[in-house]
């Protein structure tokens, strides 16, 4: 979700120990690399009150307004900020672009994105009306526990938001979330001096082009662009609950889950570990998040971050 930068200050220095647990879980494409101030302009927001945003052409009052209705009593005193697009080229670039003036847990959502980034550089196809594109700022402040594992815990996240539609969802480390042999959701995450940008991608239609398998809800949920906007605010919900834990108690809490739904246990898949392809038979996810990788020859490797390909 991430769009690109003109022109950067120089980053911060980030102590080696930092280094070492963001590359753990993959949580920015380089750990050694703080970004600074952003210095693209963007349009003021439009506040809840633009047309379409998730219907497909059925007009409403105000996104804002919609999404709230559905929160939990706590959620919606913790989500006060809010920026509402039509269309943007990033929803985590806009957030960036205004880390001055960002409050714990802002929100930016749009109906689509022009230039959105998944993990890695890799483009997120945003096509508008078919799914759900939002970032969160959350303040670092709120973090006593070390970040490994965090990426793992949103993916969780977003499957405990689904939950109550019964669909067979699985966590591929580190956060994306797959149907069957397909993957539904993806997460961006972002560290920066004062605050963690999540950017969160969820096909609620199948797209009609994806550079990777990809599909939607629309086969499990019935009528699922009417549910959108009772969906976000599921997923917003989930994600306060996951962040307000993870804060204080790291990733133990996690582990068990994420190795329950975890997508490569006992599957066969291809890693990059030192820039070498690996062929596993199996991963597990360990407790300080990273994937424990089986390889064919019995041996066991450690991937800290890169790019994980299941044979289909």
């Amino acid at each position: 979700m991430l769009g690109s930068h003109s022109e950067l200050d120089p980053p911060d220095s980030i102590p080696n120990s930092e280094v070492k647990r963001l590359s753990a879980d993959d949580s920015v494409g380089s750990p050694h690399v703080k970004v600074g101030r952003c210095q693209a302009c963007y349009p003021e927001p439009q506040i809840g009150n633009y047309p379409g945003l998730f219907y497909m052409g059925i007009e409403i009052v105000s996104v804002e307004t919609e999404i709230k209705s559905f929160l939990t009593p706590d959620a919606l005193q913790r989500y006060s900020q809010w920026y509402c697009f039509d269309a943007i080229d990033s929803t985590n670039t806009f957030l960036y672009s205004k880390l001055d003036e960002l409050k714990d847990r802002s929100v930016c959502v749009a109906h689509t994105q022009t230039a959105g980034r998944g993990r890695r550089g890799k483009p997120w196809i945003s096509e508008p009306s078919k799914g759900l594109y939002l970032s969160v700022a959350f303040d670092k402040k709120q973090f006593s526990a070390p970040l490994e594992g965090f990426s793992c815990a949103l993916g969780l996240s977003l499957i405990h938001a689904l939950k109550p539609y019964s669909i067979p969802l699985t966590l591929k480390w580190p956060n994306d979330v797959w149907i069957d042999n397909a993957k539904c959701a993806g997460i961006l995450v972002e560290i920066f001096s004062s605050f963690i940008i999540v950017g969160l991608g969820l096909n609620f239609l199948t797209p009609s082009k994806s550079y990777s398998n990809a599909i939607g809800l629309e086969s499990y949920i019935e009528n699922v662009v009417d549910q959108v906007p009772k969906i976000t605010a599921q997923v917003l919900t989930e994600l306060d609950k996951s962040v307000r834990l993870f804060a204080q108690e790291g990733f133990t809490p996690f582990v068990a889950e994420a190795n329950h739904l975890n997508l490569l246990y006992n599957r066969p898949f291809t890693c990059l570990i030192n820039n070498t392809e690996v062929e596993a038979t199996s991963g597990v996810i360990s407790a300080d998040g990273t994937l424990i990788v089986y390889q064919i020859n019995g041996e066991k490797r450690i991937c800290y971050s890169g790019e994980v390909s299941l044979k289909l």
